[in-house]
């Protein structure tokens, strides 16, 4: 496909005038939202999706990506909806496909929970079926210090430094996503460092999005038999920064 080809076509995806929103509460009111049934036709944005050239950059997803020089304006009017007032974003100009490795090459690294420090608000629109790979996205809370997430200038940081038995907030915040055997979240047996608050699950056409700094991470199925997560991912900023942000259904 062309370069304008596919700017034409990206141009041409349609959004549902009436997904299904779902606002949730992780470790603030309103921190994620659930949209269901997103695009008019998902296949056609998988299909889209699985013509272009995955390769790994040099961020620490586990997976390979492909980036367009190009946005979808349809996605970028229903995010804006859904954020609640005073939260403006930067439009992103680059639409971003993922393939998710198989846990079996997860680095240790990547056994435990992240939070994206550099936007304000992550997301991705799940395009593959649930039966053919299961799983989803957590949402976790670390054990000794109880935080659900690292927002900077947070007064609890402080106290939950001291909950931990860390010497002070760096040290913490350093210390609590080094990997371990026991720290994984992957384990058949719960992690020590880590507790699942909440899931959401895999669906196709399923747009997540939340507050970026939660500790999050995808939830994997080890059989070897299952597909390939393909998901189109969200790294948004919002003007002025925002120290939490909020999400609320569309309004009528």
């Amino acid at each position: 496909m062309t370069d304008a080809a596919l700017l034409k076509a990206l141009s041409r995806l349609e959004v549902s005038p009436h997904p299904l929103v779902q606002v949730h509460s992780i470790a603030s009111p309103g921190d994620m939202v659930v949209v269901d049934g997103v695009y008019r036709d998902w296949t056609a944005v998988r299909d889209l999706a699985l013509q272009q050239e995955f390769t790994r950059d040099r961020s620490e997803y586990p997976g390979k990506r492909a980036l367009l020089q190009a946005h979808i304006p349809g996605l970028d009017r229903l995010i804006a909806r859904v954020l609640c007032p005073g939260h403006l974003i930067q439009l992103e100009q680059e639409v971003t496909f993922s393939q998710l490795d198989a846990l079996r090459d997860f680095r240790p690294e990547q056994h435990v929970p992240h939070r994206d420090g550099k936007v304000q608000v992550g997301g991705l629109i799940f395009l593959t079926e649930a039966d053919a790979f299961g799983g989803g996205t957590g949402f976790f809370r670390h054990r000794s210090t109880g935080l659900l997430g690292v927002f900077l200038g947070d007064p609890d940081l402080v106290q939950a430094a001291r909950r931990g038995g860390y010497p002070g907030v760096d040290a913490m915040l350093v210390e609590i996503v080094r990997p371990s055997p026991t720290a994984s979240i992957y384990n058949d047996t719960p992690s020590d460092a880590w507790e699942l608050v909440h899931l959401v699950e895999l669906r196709a056409n399923r747009l997540l999005l939340f507050d970026a700094r939660l500790f999050h991470a995808p939830m994997l199925d080890s059989r070897p038999d299952r597909g390939m997560r393909l998901t189109q991912n969200l790294f948004l900023r919002v003007v002025p920064e925002a120290p939490r942000i909020r999400f609320r259904p569309l309004p009528r």
